[in-house]
């Protein structure tokens, strides 16, 4: 089977729940690519029309009805059992952060009569907020208050808990993006203080500042030593860098209208001074990061904060995780593996944290109220 061949199923498949795919997107790979022959490359389009439909189908069928969907979203309700699998989806899906905003989006509807504009752009900062400040905290704490079997679960649960690694940002991609926020802010209002004429003394007080922040954020840059046994040190996801760039968009467009309406001075007083105080310390933390990166411990973005506030920096314990199991796929049978003793709760966990990495930490798995680990009853 080629790589061409097997990228183009998985893009297909994408049409399936999340927790359908870790089950069984392996097993309809290797039969599709037996099906389609050695010479194929990509799916063909009955095929992956065929995929799209039984996708969404098979969304549809795991989807809790209305009332159990508009108490969940809008209310943060508990979801009954049967649907644990799908919420578990729900949070841990990239777009997590922007739909639990959607009651805010909804409340400001009214703002369309006075300002549309306003509506317009306040939504997408919003957006953007939610993109970069939803961590995986917010999404462990929501999955621990779904996922926790309540008094009136019957049988045996299918929630298992499990103490695992930590996850932090990594430093260079959460310092890189403060630090391009940083400049662009800093370049537009200089360039605005340019056209205005404003008074450049505290842009130079503010540049004195800067750079009496960058001495210290070096000291302490330099002394950092970093020891986290229980910690993930993760890649930024895509959606932190289309987040950055709308901000910094949004710096430039909104230094534009203050020019064209004659408030640049107003504007420059502000962002200029800020950025030339801030943009220095964060460009040496980003620096300091990349270099630290090429070798084997790369630091977090708490690391970095911590270090250029000259603080010492936090030692993260093991987190407890919580989620909904499902039934791994052939060869062996889930109830083969825990009978030989061999079996291992986080293997069959769909998006728990990466632990796939060189020497990763082992969770332990702590079932509730008895339940096996493998049990096969999970929902689909």
């Amino acid at each position: 089977m080629k790589a061409s061949f097997a990228a183009s199923v998985a893009f297909w498949l994408r049409a399936y729940p999340r927790r359908w795919r870790a089950v069984r997107a392996e097993e309809l790979t290797a039969v599709l690519a037996d099906l389609a022959g050695p010479d194929a490359t990509r799916v063909d389009r009955r095929t992956a029309l065929g995929l799209l439909r039984g996708g969404w189908a098979t969304r549809w069928r795991g989807h809790p009805p209305l009332h159990t969907w508009l108490a969940y979203r809008f209310l943060e309700f508990r979801v009954p059992e049967r649907y644990r699998a799908w919420v578990q989806d729900d949070i841990l899906g990239p777009l997590y952060p922007v739909r639990t905003q959607q009651v805010a989006a909804m409340s400001l509807v009214a703002w369309l009569v006075v300002d549309p504009w306003f509506l317009v752009v306040f939504l997408v900062g919003l957006v953007m907020v939610q993109l970069v400040v939803g961590t995986a905290r917010g999404r462990e704490q929501a999955l621990r208050r779904q996922l926790e079997p309540g008094a009136w679960d019957r049988g045996v649960p299918q929630v298992v808990q499990m103490l695992g690694p930590r996850a932090r940002p990594r430093a260079t991609a959460a310092v890189g993006h403060a630090a391009a926020v940083g400049v662009t802010l800093a370049a537009t209002g200089v360039v605005a203080g340019a056209v205005a004429g404003t008074r450049w003394w505290a842009v130079a007080v503010a540049a004195v500042l800067g750079a009496g922040f960058a001495a210290g954020a070096f000291v302490g840059l330099r002394r950092l030593q970093v020891q986290q046994p229980d910690r993930l040190i993760e890649v930024a996801p895509r959606r932190w860098l289309a987040a950055v760039v709308v901000w910094c968009l949004a710096v430039v467009a909104l230094a534009s209208f203050c020019a064209v309406h004659g408030w640049a001075d107003d504007y420059a007083v502000i962002a200029a001074p800020t950025g030339c105080a801030l943009a220095p310390a964060l460009v040496l933390g980003w620096w300091h990061s990349y270099r630290q990166a090429a070798g084997e411990d790369p630091w977090a973005a708490t690391d970095v904060w911590h270090a250029m506030t000259w603080r010492s920096p936090v030692v993260d314990g093991p987190q407890m995780y919580r989620r909904v199991l499902l039934t791994q796929p052939a060869p062996e049978t889930a109830h083969d593996l825990a009978a030989a003793g061999r079996s291992h709760p986080a293997a069959a966990v769909p998006g728990s944290p990466a632990w796939s990495v060189d020497s990763p930490p082992t969770p332990i798995a702590t079932p509730h109220q008895g339940a096996h680990p493998w049990d096969e009853s999970s929902s689909t």
